[in-house]
């Protein structure tokens, strides 16, 4: 898709950022000057085994094996590389490659409705308060009531296991008890924990019809180079539990 876009326009990227929907960020990337064209950028901690693989940054050349996932199984698995999880398959796709990496701190979470064990364990999984600021380095999060903060929660980091769910946490940080379901008062604490954009872009989801839903899809689908997915109207009438 990548090459595609640039021979059909004929531009030529300095960098590609792969990044995920589900993320939150909490400031700006860090200035391209900072970018390594002999290596790719990836976040701190949360490697479990491999490299952590909620962000990545790339010239083409590095880009490309970062981005092969699905075409270097193979390759991996004649390399003896077996029942990988995520991380370690994307740490070995490098390798394999001869693609050496960059650890940066990046100002992001992913916010999720998973259920983790509350304190976490040495091999446990950390979620971080969305209302924490600082380089959160992609650790799970959600809107939450902290449980833990500051040198309190710091000290539960830097108990966990340092090549696992480890990660380089700012001073500020808030964790949150997600061993159960989001908050019931959630939706207010998201909106004072993010920027009043977002929070008012929650009040018109929640309040979104299935046309408004199909218009929004068609404006964004009218963004993209290349649309690879279901139709707008597909997507919507899932997402309301509609029958095709």
């Amino acid at each position: 898709m990548i090459k595609f876009y640039q021979i059909r326009y004929k531009v030529k990227y300095d960098w590609i950022v792969r990044t995920r929907v589900d993320g939150y960020w909490n400031g700006p990337l860090p200035p391209p000057q900072s970018y390594s064209n002999e290596r790719y950028i990836v976040p701190h901690g949360s490697q479990f085994g491999g490299l952590n693989d909620r962000l990545g940054i790339g010239n083409m050349e590095t880009s490309e094996a970062a981005l092969s996932r699905m075409s270097l199984i193979s390759l991996l698995h004649s390399s003896g590389y077996r029942r990988q999880n995520s991380e370690t398959a994307f740490k070995h796709q490098l390798d394999v490659k001869g693609v050496k990496y960059k650890f940066t701190a990046f100002p992001f979470c992913i916010v999720s409705e998973r259920k983790y064990d509350w304190p976490p364990a040495r091999w446990g999984v950390p979620v971080a308060s969305l209302s924490t600021r600082g380089h959160l380095n992609g650790i799970k999060c959600r809107p939450c009531m902290p449980a833990s903060k500051g040198t309190e929660a710091i000290d539960i980091i830097q108990d966990l296991v340092r090549n696992w769910s480890w990660t380089l946490a700012p001073q500020g940080l808030e964790l949150c008890d997600a061993h159960n379901v989001w908050e019931e008062k959630w939706e207010d604490i998201f909106d004072k924990a993010v920027e009043p954009n977002l929070a008012a872009a929650r009040k018109t989801i929640k309040n979104q019809t299935l046309s408004s839903c199909i218009n929004d899809f068609e404006a964004m689908k009218r963004k993209t180079a290349y649309w690879d997915a279901p139709s707008s109207k597909t997507i919507c009438k899932k997402a309301y539990g509609q029958s095709q």
